[in-house]
Order: C-alpha cells, then structure tokens, then sequence
C-alpha cells in the first residue's frame, strides 16, 4: 500500500496498525492468563511463571509502541492534509493573481 503523500491511505495504515496492537494485546492476555492459573507447582512452575510474565511484559511493549506508531501516523497524515491544503489554496491564489494580471 502506497502512503506517501496520502492522508487517507495514511489514516487506513494506522487503523490496521490499531488492530494489530489490539491482537498483539490479546496475546498478551491470554499468555499471562495461562500462566497464571497454571495449577502445578514446584521449581519449574515457578520459571514457567517467570518466562510467561517477561513475554507478557514484552508483549505489552509491543503492543504499545505499534499503538505510537498508528498516532504518530495520524497525526503525520493531518500534517500532509493541512499542507496540501495550503498548497492547493496558494495555486488557486497564484492563478487568480495571474489572470488579473493578464487582463
């Protein structure tokens, strides 16, 4: 999918970068979750717990900064919007300063 320069394809990446974060979070829960009702105890249990809260953990970061990445994106895409704006309304402006000058 080709972004540059598109507020909407922009918008569009950050929504499925939103969802995946979503995923990602859901892993997340449901790795802590397993871990934490395990009903076994004992020295391997024990690391067990220790490696699925460090996943957990990781997981959580992840999640976090693809959730970053989709804001920084909309907020990129509203900065691309704002200047094709301007862009758009100094052409017009231009053009209108050129046809009164040619007349």
């Amino acid at each position: 999918m080709q972004t540059i320069g598109d507020p909407d394809a922009m918008r569009a990446a950050a929504s499925a970068l939103r969802l995946r974060a979503e995923q990602i979070f859901d892993v997340a829960h449901r790795v802590g979750h397993a871990a934490d009702t395990a009903v076994y105890a004992g020295p391997s249990a024990n690391r067990l717990r220790d490696v699925t809260a460090d996943r957990h953990q990781r997981l959580c970061a992840a999640a976090c900064r693809v959730q970053d990445t989709a804001d920084l994106l909309v907020r990129v895409a509203a900065e691309v919007q704002e200047a094709q704006y301007a862009e758009a309304q100094l052409a017009a402006a231009r053009a209108a300063l050129g046809n009164a000058t040619d007349m």
